[in-house]
């Protein structure tokens, strides 16, 4: 395996650059100012070869979710319900909300975190029956 070490230099370089624009106040000020985006990086054009690879492992991935973003979210959207609603319900209503879920199928993470919130008595639970689901709404107080 060969590497293409005038790309890692060239990385480096920029690497570097960006480390002096981070260390200087007075830089990331103007940063803040003009509120830039920095572009994902362009694709290898080619999928083989030792340059291919590193360009893809440079490639920046998408922001994750913090841990608990979900639960506090469905939190949050469960208690401005004012009436009773299912888990599908309310992942329909975060989803057209903008939401960012990362499951297949987020009305199961959303039922899931309704019944957990149910157990911490901040929800009322009205057991569904045979393929009714279970309606949840904010405790009365």
């Amino acid at each position: 395996m060969t590497l293409d070490v005038a790309w890692i230099d060239s990385q480096i370089t920029r690497l570097q650059k960006l480390r002096e624009i981070a260390t200087d106040p007075e830089m990331m000020k103007l940063v803040a100012l003009a509120e830039l985006e920095v572009p994902p990086p362009p694709k290898a054009v080619s999928t083989d070869g030792p340059a291919a690879t590193l360009s893809r492992a440079s490639e920046v991935p998408p922001a994750k979710s913090q841990r608990g973003d979900l639960t506090k979210a469905v939190r949050d959207a469960a208690m401005r319900q004012t009436d009773w609603f299912s888990g599908y319900d309310l992942t329909k209503e975060m989803q057209k909300a903008g939401f960012p879920f990362a499951s297949t199928r987020p009305s199961i993470s959303v039922i899931d975190i309704l019944r957990k919130l149910a157990a911490k008595d901040l929800l009322e639970v009205q057991e569904g029956a045979g393929n009714q689901p279970n309606k949840f709404r904010p405790k009365q107080t």
